[in-house]
């Protein structure tokens, strides 16, 4: 056998094995039909009231881009964090909007302080 053969089968070999995972992803990862929509909202854990979001992030009812979005922050809104949590693929922070009253889920890279440090 070549060195380009044993190459091959070796990198055929591992895909073979690293595909499956790929597909399904981490077995520690929630399962988006895991992650709720609904549900009750958190207790304010975090007294910080200095977030600001970058253009135009997205409020969403649960802790997933597939949730409802339920209004949009604005860079210039006042949003007081209540606490963050990890759906297994992103960090959430959960806030309230003091501009339009608009309580949800924003993925913290869409806020210009990462959201929340406390969590749920």
């Amino acid at each position: 056998m070549t060195a380009i053969t044993r190459c091959g089968l070796t990198l055929a070999a591992v895909a073979a094995l690293v595909a499956p995972l790929v597909l399904t992803g981490s077995a520690s990862a929630a399962a988006p039909s895991e992650i709720s929509c609904a549900g009750p909202h958190p207790d304010d854990h975090d007294s910080s009231v200095s977030g600001r979001a970058l253009s135009g992030s997205s409020i969403y009812a649960g802790i997933s881009i597939n949730c409802p979005v339920l209004g949009k922050a604005a860079p210039t809104d006042q949003l007081d964090y209540r606490c963050s949590e990890f759906n297994g693929y992103n960090w959430y922070t959960y806030l309230r909007d003091e501009n339009t009253g608009v309580e949800g889920w924003v993925r913290r890279n869409t806020l210009t302080d990462f959201g929340s440090n406390v969590a749920c």
